[in-house]
Order: C-alpha cells, then sequence, then structure tokens
C-alpha cells in the first residue's frame, strides 16, 4: 500500500497556523480578563479580537480540510481518498476508472510555475489530483498506478483550469 506523503510546505502551513492562532487566543483571553486592548489612538473590544481569532481558525481549517490523504492498495487494486479533517474515506476501484494523466497545477498565479501532478480520470473526468506542490512522493505513487492504464498528458485541462 502507498500512501501520500506531505510535503515540508504542508507540515509549515499546519505549525505556522497552528501558532498564531494559539498567540491570537491567548492573547484575547488575556485581555477579556485585563481589559481592552489598546490599538494606536483606540481600543478594540476583546470580543471582537477573540471572534477575529476564531474567524481565522475557521478559515485554517477549510484550507486544511482541502487537503487529502491518499491511500494506493496494490492487493485490492483500490484507491483509497480520505479528507485530512474528517478522515471519512472515498473508495475507487481500479476496474470503475479510466486511467490517469500527467498533468501541470499553477500555484503561483500570473506567473505560471507549474508542478507536476497526476489527474485520475473517471467518465472521462479528473477526479482527483495528486500534485507535487503538496505531495513528496508523487514518483512512488506514480509507479504505484502501473495497473491503472496511462491516458498521457491532459493539455486541454491545463488550458482549462489556466
Amino acid at each position: 500500500m502507498t500512501k501520500s506523503r506531505f510535503n515540508t510546505f504542508v507540515f509549515g502551513v499546519i505549525i505556522i497556523g497552528i501558532f498564531i492562532f494559539l498567540i491570537v487566543s491567548v492573547t484575547s483571553i488575556f485581555s477579556i480578563y485585563s481589559g481592552s486592548l489598546s490599538l494606536e489612538g483606540g481600543s478594540i473590544s476583546p470580543k471582537v479580537y477573540l471572534c477575529l481569532s476564531i474567524l481565522g481558525l475557521i478559515i485554517f481549517i477549510l484550507v486544511i480540510s482541502k487537503i487529502k490523504i491518499v491511500l494506493i492498495d496494490h492487493l485490492n487494486q483500490q484507491i483509497i481518498i480520505k479528507n485530512r479533517i474528517t478522515q471519512k474515506p472515498s473508495i475507487y476501484n481500479f476496474f470503475e476508472l479510466d486511467g490517469y494523466y500527467d498533468i501541470a497545477v499553477n500555484h503561483s498565479g500570473k506567473m505560471k510555475l507549474y508542478t507536476k501532478a497526476i489527474g485520475i480520470s473517471k467518465n472521462e473526468k479528473i477526479i482527483l489530483i495528486v500534485d507535487s506542490y503538496y505531495c513528496s512522493n508523487l514518483s512512488e505513487m506514480r509507479d504505484a498506478l502501473d495497473k491503472l492504464k496511462y491516458l498521457g498528458t491532459d493539455i486541454n485541462w491545463v488550458k482549462q483550469n489556466f
């Protein structure tokens, strides 16, 4: 069984997000008991500050929930996709899938710096993207898909999505 490993970028985002949330939360809880927070020229209610930290936590959870854990089971010929937060699995058998593409994914906006990725196709639509930006063992994941049909490079997907 091959499991996707997270890149250092994802680990860094998780650690920095938790660190910022803890600093904001501890500061706001401390300020609730000691009075209001002073900001240049005025003050802000500690409750507003606490609400902002909770909003930051919600945004952080939404970002982390987009990160998927991908397991490729060789024995049962299945691809199992788990949500990082809920751990709810989606299971696809190899015989249900059309195959996989080599695609490029842009994470830099207008700079057009593409990273390598694998797009897994079902019914002529890409249902999963395993991206080297988040997954450090992309070549290992690609090797694990050897029993799945290789469909080439999908240039149309790149043009439609960028």
